[in-house]
Order: structure tokens, then C-alpha cells, then sequence
């Protein structure tokens, strides 16, 4: 199978557990808002967000790295695995107490402090988890990733779903999360077991050198691009409310469901870009292209939508007492159009061992974030963190590109994203002349006539509309493999 086969092929298989297991956290989120209230949803929240923080300094910013290093030299996945998840041991129980002691020091009520204490020993499982993910992905076999993330997801949404059900508050939901957390380890575990054969402990100096080596830069980059993407739910919650969380992470959760397929492209693409980054300059530049075209295409039309109709949405989902999300929804879901164009550019720096540009390029969005939420929180509340994002993220997106115009090469913007913004504009007509009829036919309408305008304006080349069939193994035989 060729490459753009693979990429189209892992994307989607990436995709499938993104796209439904917020769907299945949907019901989860919808239940704790109707029975534990804003209030609730806010603790939830908030609890989340310090867990994300901190499994990303727990995992060290490893990932990428290691779908690097696995991409250019499969034969050592072994020892770059089991070394790696031994070093993740050790950090990732620094990062239980560390956590434990940030939640102390911010003096938040009990309940919040005892299901942060239950949280944090999801850490060390989900670390694991991060460094087997990686092997996958540069195995180019993400379809394992979806079989465990999906059976973890529903189970650990029914079990919540029960408890808050029965009665049993944010501390409980939490313990059942870190079980659940714990049998999907095994599970992956398993996997990888089978796909690569029972792997012989190993001691590698060389890789516990290159790892130390790599941490500060890798690390740094991954907090502070979860920083600066997860800051505002933590300013909320000082400077406005607990209840101000729950409103901007009710839109928020809408606008992740939105991001799941470029998020899926962009874990998909670093080893692919990783190995045309040794064909050529010219080779890694076509299919940088090529990768921006395709985030263009899925990207644009649903930002669209969301922003066309998110008063629908919010009401559909959530109900009336949600209803001031509705605005809050349709500024942040603008924000995926910069944070997709991010997500390739920052794989493309990795593949080409530019991250330290990367991790200047985080530090400076994360200053401009604490900036502009300290300035538009107290006056706007959760609109003034849906600006700040959304301006950070845009002002990191040209930065970004400045620097690769600098080390790799132009980008042409306009002509990339010319035939998938023509035919989302058309079909945006469509969408908001429908508004106010079943939000479902809306969807299904107007994708059906972004799709025949895709087809009409030739956004998508003959040997693109092969490798889709042969992806889905429509007309596809055994001798064109």
C-alpha cells in the first residue's frame, strides 16, 4: 500500500474512536449537566483540564519523538518501548505528586481536591498508554489504537453514566475512570504484543541518553501548547466561576467533536512527512501541500455549520439552561481553522528536527494567553477566553509559518484553500437558509451539496478519488496491492 494510502488509511482509523468517543462522552457530559447542574459540569471540567496538563508533563512530550525515532528505525521498536515506558514510570509518578501538590496550593472545595487525588493516578497508565500510541502510530497500525480507545470509552462512559444516575457524585466518577484507564493498558498492551511479538527486556544506554537529551525541548513544548489551549478554563474558574467553566467547556466539548478528524490527520501525518522529510525538498513540500489541502476540506465546511447553527445545537444537546453557550460555541468554533493549520505545520518542524523552533513558538503563545485572558476575562468572562484563544492561536499560526518560510519553504495559502472555501460558502447558503428546520436534515443537506460542489470545482485530483477507493476497497483488487 502506498503512502497516501496509509496516511488516508491511519487518519481514518485515528479518526474513529476521536469522532465517537466524544459522542460518547457527549452523554456522559449530558448527564452530569442535568443532574449535577453548571456546577457539576464546571468541577468535571476543570478536573480534566488539570489531568490533560499533566499527563502531557507526565509523558514528557515523548510522543512525537518516538514516532520519529520508531519511523526511521523500526527493527529497535522493542528497546525503543520498553525503555521508554520505564522512563515514563518514573516521571509520570513525579507527576502524581505533583499534581496533587498544585491542587493543595489552589485551595479548591474537597469534593474537587479528592477526585483530583483520584484522578492523578490515571497518570501513570495513561503515560504508558502515550508511549505504546506512539509505537503504533509509527507502525503505521493505528486500527489497534481504535479497537482499545473505543472499548474503553464504552465502558467507562456506561459505568459514569450509571453512577451519576444512581446518585454518586464528581469523586466516584472519577475512580471509575481511573479503572477503566487501567484495562485499557492491558488491553493496548496486548495488542502490541501481537502485532510485534513478547517483547525481551533490554537496558539501553543509548536510548535513556537520547531520551534525557530530548525531554527539556519535547516537554516544553507540550506543556506549553496544553497551557496556553487549556489556560482560559483555569482563569475562569479564579476570575469568574466555577459555573463560567461549565458554560465555556459546554461549548468547548462541541468544538473538540469538531477537531476530531484534523486532530486524527495531524497524529497520522508526523511519519509520513517523517519519511519524505529524507526524499527531498521538493517532495516534503508537495506533500505539505497536499496535507493543508486535505485539513482545508474537512475543516472549513464544519466550522461553518457549528457557527451557523450553534444556538441549535446547544439547545439540542444541553437544553435551555445551557443556552449562553450558544455564543460562546459560535466564536470558538472558529478557532479550529488556525488550530488545524498548527497541528501539520508543528508535525511538519518535528519531521524535519526543527522542534526547538516549535518550542519558542509555545512559549511566546503562552505569554500571549495569560495576556489577553487577564485583559478580556474580568470584562467579557467566557467570550473574553473564547478571544483570547482564538487571537493566540492565529498569532501562533503566523509565527509558525514565518519560521518555516525561513528554514523549508513558501506555502501558497490561497490556492490551497480556493476550491474547499468556495464550496463551503456555497453550502453555507444553503445552512442558514434551512435554519430553523430539523438540525439533522440541515447537516444532511448541506453536506450532500458541500460534497457535489467539492465535486464540481475538481478539489480533489484522479489519483486522490484512486487511493479513497482503494482505502475503502471499492474496485480494488488483489494485483493493484
Amino acid at each position: 500500500m502506498g503512502p497516501k494510502n496509509s496516511l488516508i488509511r491511519n487518519t481514518l482509523a485515528l479518526f474513529v474512536p476521536n469522532a465517537v468517543n466524544p459522542f460518547l462522552s457527549f452523554l456522559l457530559v449530558l448527564a452530569i449537566s442535568r443532574y449535577l447542574g453548571v456546577e457539576g459540569l464546571g468541577q468535571y471540567s476543570l478536573i480534566l483540564s488539570f489531568s490533560l496538563i499533566f499527563t502531557t508533563i507526565a509523558s514528557l512530550g515523548l510522543g512525537n519523538l518516538l514516532v520519529r525515532q520508531v519511523t526511521r528505525s523500526p527493527k529497535d521498536v522493542h528497546v525503543l518501548f520498553l525503555n521508554s515506558v520505564a522512563f515514563g514510570i518514573v516521571s509520570s509518578i513525579l507527576a502524581v505528586i505533583g499534581m496533587n501538590l498544585f491542587m493543595q496550593v489552589m485551595r479548591y472545595d474537597k469534593e474537587v481536591t479528592l477526585a483530583a487525588l483520584v484522578c492523578s493516578f490515571s497518570l501513570i497508565p495513561d503515560t504508558a498508554m502515550r508511549f505504546m500510541e506512539s509505537m503504533f502510530r509509527a507502525l503505521e497500525r493505528s486500527e489497534y489504537l481504535t479497537a482499545c480507545y473505543m472499548a474503553e470509552n464504552i465502558l467507562r462512559v456506561a459505568v459514569c453514566v450509571y453512577l451519576v444516575l444512581s446518585g454518586y457524585g464528581i469523586v466516584s466518577i472519577f475512580i471509575a475512570i481511573f479503572f477503566t484507564r487501567l484495562l485499557a493498558f492491558f488491553l493496548m498492551l496486548f495488542f502490541y504484543v501481537r502485532l510485534n511479538g513478547m517483547p525481551r527486556w533490554t537496558f539501553s544506554a543509548e536510548v535513556w541518553q537520547m531520551l534525557l537529551r530530548e525531554t527539556p525541548t519535547f516537554i516544553a513544548i507540550a506543556i506549553f501548547s496544553t497551557v496556553h489551549m487549556n489556560i482560559a478554563s483555569v482563569m475562569l474558574s479564579k476570575l469568574k466561576s466555577i459555573e463560567a467553566v461549565g458554560i465555556y467547556s459546554a461549548a468547548g466539548r462541541i468544538v473538540g467533536f469538531c477537531e476530531t478528524l484534523p486532530m486524527a490527520f495531524a497524529l497520522a501525518v508526523l511519519p509520513f512527512l517523517t519519511k519524505k522529510s529524507s526524499s527531498g525538498l521538493a517532495d516534503l513540500k508537495e506533500s505539505s501541500i497536499d496535507s493543508l489541502r486535505y485539513v482545508f476540506l474537512a475543516v472549513l465546511p464544519i466550522v461553518a455549520g457549528t457557527f451557523i447553527l450553534s444556538d441549535d445545537i446547544i439547545e439540542l444537546i444541553y437544553g435551555q439552561k445551557f443556552m449562553a453557550a450558544g455564543p460562546v460555541l459560535r466564536f470558538q468554533a472558529l478557532t479550529s481553522i488556525p488550530y488545524s493549520i498548527v497541528l501539520v505545520l508543528a508535525q511538519l518542524l518535528t519531521a524535519t528536527d526543527h522542534q526547538k523552533v516549535d518550542l519558542g513558538i509555545n512559549i511566546a503563545a503562552v505569554a500571549i494567553s495569560l495576556i489577553l485572558n487577564f485583559l478580556l476575562i474580568p470584562r467579557f468572562g467566557e467570550m473574553g477566553a473564547v478571544f483570547a484563544v482564538l487571537f493566540t492561536i492565529i498569532i501562533l499560526n503566523q509565527i509558525q509559518y514565518l519560521y518555516i518560510k525561513k528554514l523549508l519553504f513558501t506555502i501558497p495559502f490561497w490556492e490551497i484553500m480556493k476550491k474547499p472555501l468556495l464550496a463551503t460558502v456555497g453550502m453555507s447558503i444553503v445552512t442558514y437558509v434551512l435554519k430553523g428546520w430539523n438540525i439533522l436534515l440541515i447537516i444532511s443537506a448541506s453536506g450532500l451539496l458541500y460534497v457535489l460542489l467539492l465535486i464540481l470545482f475538481q478539489a480533489f485530483t484522479k489519483d486522490e478519488i484512486r487511493d479513497l477507493k482503494k482505502v475503502f476497497r471499492i474496485g480494488y483488487s488483489k494485483e493493484e496491492q
